[in-house]
């Protein structure tokens, strides 16, 4: 009868994100219940319960409690949705900010979840996804000075070791030998060498030579000075995260693997510094790229889609057949969006649909952003192919008209996480900072495309 008194008094009103624990002096086997809200019955959702579990893990952490047992099996959702979804939470609760501090943390994680009436196998992919997003935060939440291009490269090369992934790394000469002008002109101010990862996961051992390749291409600027064009001194500490997705990608190529998912992906990190140097690259230069288009520079700080461009390009070589970058590539996009949604750009309709849907089951919004003739008239350059930025006006659609022109006929999504790759202010279920938004799509999308034994929702491999 305690519930129902709590209830009554209202002291527990079952919102969502509420927490109340309280000691059963006894009367119960366990020494504390703890009751979670979830908000109203229609609008539950597994992703709703993955955010109020990890706000339930937070507030059990704070209190020292380590061992839980849940019950979900009055929930509106079959017992392994909310199995996965529960160990989900639990493990995204474990990712803190604090890595650098010194001194004993007062805040303790669940070491040991239990959930009732669930399958091993649900409760394994909710860990998976947890962790794989883990992986990703931490990664963006490195300083510069730990997490340089090659540290990424040597920490992504060690986990795919850990979970069958293929790894190749190429180094600037090999880069060089493709023609990668665009990554290499990023890179030039740097005395840190940029480095290409390329992680692969082969799918079924039966899978046909023609079977749909996905590829997933992540931004790496491991810093953003801005180069020669450079960024005022305001807020540049927080460029460092301007890898978001390259750590994405790593991030969902752990949980591919790891959900041994029969469906062939790649995943494309080309990971740089950008900063001024006595050797950078200068407004005003033409930069030819690996597909041989000619880009006039008119910033250094535009220089996320020069990287998309080489390693977008790099992916069709690779026989890529359904493409999807992601990048914090834009201000632009930020102001558009803010923190409520990734913008996201389509050549195919239905691969946009299947990204957009991934997404949704995620909880990671993207929302659908414009193609049109216009953008590309405004990065029409007088003396090379193309220019590198067309100006305020736009200026997330004509980034997006840019990277376009390397993706070629092979069908490409194009994701803006400016505004959604890190969150300013805390969370009850979540510390501010990195968030590792577009692990959950990635997976996702290739569980769809797994599903099917072909491309997303009807899409046909080239």
């Amino acid at each position: 009868g305690l519930v129902q008194e709590m209830l009554d008094r209202r002291e527990f009103s079952a919102d969502a994100h509420q927490v109340v624990v309280f000691p059963t002096l006894g009367r119960l086997p366990s020494a504390r219940v703890a009751l979670m809200g979830l908000g109203k019955r229609a609008e539950c959702t597994p992703h709703l319960l993955k955010l109020c579990t990890a706000t339930a893990s937070r507030t059990l952490g704070k209190r020292g409690l380590t061992s839980v047992e849940v019950d979900v099996k009055e929930l509106p959702l079959t017992p392994n949705e909310a199995a996965s979804a529960v160990a989900e939470g639990a493990v995204l609760a474990r990712f803190a900010t604090d890595r650098y501090r010194t001194g004993e943390r007062r805040d303790t994680h669940l070491v040991q979840l239990r959930v009732n009436g669930a399958s091993a196998e649900a409760l394994r992919e909710g860990e998976i996804r947890g962790v794989a997003k883990n992986l990703a935060r931490d990664l963006v939440n490195e300083p510069a000075n730990v997490l340089t291009p090659v540290e990424l490269a040597t920490r992504s090369a060690t986990m795919a070791g850990e979970v069958g992934l293929d790894c190749e790394v190429l180094d600037e000469a090999a880069m060089e030998s493709l023609g990668m002008g665009a990554i290499l002109a990023v890179t030039r101010g740097s005395e840190e060498p940029a480095q290409l990862i390329v992680l692969r996961h082969q799918g079924a051992p039966d899978a046909a030579e023609n079977a749909p390749l996905l590829a997933l291409v992540g931004k790496a600027v491991c810093f953003d000075t801005g180069g020669i064009s450079i960024k005022p001194a305001a807020d540049m500490g927080k460029m460092k995260g301007d890898m978001a997705g390259g750590a994405a990608v790593v991030g969902a190529m752990r949980a591919i693997a790891e959900l041994r998912l029969p469906v062939k992906v790649i995943g494309l990190v080309p990971a740089v510094i950008n900063r001024p140097d006595g050797r950078a690259w200068l407004p005003g230069d033409v930069v030819t790229t690996m597909a041989g288009k000619t880009a006039e520079t008119i910033s250094t700080d535009a220089e996320g889609r020069m990287l998309l461009a080489d390693a977008v390009h790099y992916a069709r070589s690779l026989g890529a057949t359904h493409i999807v970058d992601i990048a914090t590539l834009t201000g632009a996009c930020a102001v558009a969006l803010g923190g409520a949604a990734a913008g996201l750009w389509a050549t195919d309709d239905a691969l946009g649909e299947a990204v957009r849907k991934a997404g949704e089951q995620a909880g990671e919004r993207h929302w659908p952003m414009p193609l049109l003739p216009e953008y590309r008239e405004q990065i029409r350059s007088e003396i090379a192919d193309l220019k590198n930025s067309g100006g305020r006006m736009g200026g997330a659609n004509t980034a997006a008209a840019f990277i376009r022109e390397f993706a070629g006929d092979t069908p490409w999504v194009h994701l803006d996480i400016a505004g959604v790759s890190s969150s300013d202010k805390p969370k009850p279920w979540a510390p501010a900072g990195p968030t590792g938004f577009g692990v959950g799509t990635f997976i996702n999308l290739a569980q769809s495309m797994a599903a099917t034994s072909a491309a997303p929702d009807g899409v046909e491999g080239e």
